[in-house]
């Protein structure tokens, strides 16, 4: 397409031509001339694209914010001729990241690693990688995308707590353990035999059937089941307040791992994930990369009667910001359906919070997520 340089080259042309035909003077038409044919040589010359193979790899693909993470491209030249030196655009959300690409001989492969931006929680797609080829005199420019395209999970950042509310019964082994307890009656899995395995545990079937010593796993059910409800609304937080309240959300999660909980993140726009112990924190954590404010008006009442026709539970977490009187009232009576609760209010305004008369629920009322990962030990744990 024609560059602005090159729409107005065009257009002076056109004029002195048409003022040359007019009046009837040769010299500005063969004036004319000129443009015209720096235009038309423009053309064929950024008709030759480079042809080039790209292949992208970003490490790691999901990265703690702040911390760092780089795209490394693969660039090759397949072709029998050299290949010019290039300047490729290469995007990451709304960043964009220019890289600088040497002249390649046939069949030749450079390798350019660049540092991608982790500044801020989201998901943002990199890719895919635009090439931009202009003539000598900048009047032509043709882009052209290769490769496709990755994402980069930026996940939030993690304040270290000092442990997990009990709830209703303690594994033998203390919500710390970090293996399956012995003593549940649920069966979990076959394993081969140890040094020092009860013998009462050995599943004599399997090991006729595979002619080694296999011992029975059960899971211990008793373990604490954890329930994080995260509140995205719109009403109830400023964009920097709801990065706050993430970030307390992913210290809870990330602590119900380490500690091997069953846990449940439930969000107030609808979305869900689950599951136990450091294999599924990745999961946990890029559905807390993928949360945004929510404009719906008032999903809390949907959410709190879901909650509401389940079986009284072990632990929840509340995590919002500030929500109306009404709807602490609201989130108090779910929280009392549960043998532990704790309502967090991570918020600028957490002094002006009061919670109304007859609720009685422990909180935590803190200005940033680092306040709450400190409230925690000396509130939650005490």
């Amino acid at each position: 397409m024609l560059t602005r340089r090159g729409r107005a080259l065009l257009t002076m042309a056109i004029l002195v031509y048409a003022v040359g035909v007019l009046l009837g003077y040769v010299e500005l038409v063969v004036l004319a001339a000129a443009p015209i044919l720096a235009l038309g040589t423009g053309v064929f010359w950024i008709l030759r694209s480079p042809n080039l193979e790209v292949t992208r790899v970003i490490a790691p693909s999901r990265v703690t914010r702040g911390n760092p993470a780089f795209g490394e491209l693969r660039i090759t030249n397949p072709n029998s001729l050299a290949s010019a030196p290039l300047r490729v655009l290469e995007s990451c959300g709304s960043t964009e990241i220019w890289v600088d690409v040497p002249r390649l001989g046939p069949s030749a492969v450079t390798v350019k690693r660049y540092r991608l931006p982790t500044e801020r929680r989201g998901v943002y797609p990199v890719g895919p990688l635009r090439i931009t080829r202009t003539d000598p005199l900048g009047l032509w420019r043709k882009a052209r995308q290769l490769g496709g395209f990755d994402k980069l999970w930026v996940h939030p950042f993690v304040h270290q707590l000092g442990g997990m509310p009990a709830g209703r019964i303690k594994s033998l082994d203390g919500v710390a353990s970090n293996r399956v307890t012995q003593g549940g009656v649920a069966f979990h899995a076959l394993r081969d035999y140890q040094r020092g395995d009860d013998m009462r545990m050995v599943h004599w079937r399997s090991t006729a059937r595979t002619g080694t010593l296999m011992v029975r796993e059960n899971l211990e059910t008793s373990l604490p089941q954890m329930t994080v409800l995260v509140d995205t609304r719109a009403s109830s937080h400023d964009a920097d307040g709801f990065e706050e309240v993430i970030e307390a959300a992913a210290s809870v999660l990330a602590a119900a791992s380490r500690s091997q909980l069953p846990v449940r993140l439930l969000t107030t726009c609808g979305r869900a994930a689950s599951g136990r112990g450091p294999a599924r924190r990745g999961s946990l954590l890029d559905l807390l990369a993928e949360l945004g404010l929510s404009a719906v008006r008032d999903p809390l009442k949907v959410q709190i009667s879901r909650l509401g026709t389940e079986r009284r539970g072990d632990t929840l977490v509340i995590l919002t910001g500030a929500p109306s009187t009404e709807e602490i009232v609201v989130l108090a009576g779910l929280a009392r359906r549960y043998n532990d609760a704790v309502i967090g209010f991570v918020t600028s305004k957490a002094q002006e919070i009061v919670l109304p008369p007859g609720v009685n629920v422990r909180s935590i009322r803190v200005t940033n997520a680092a306040g709450f990962a400190q409230s925690w030990t000396g509130q939650v744990l005490r």
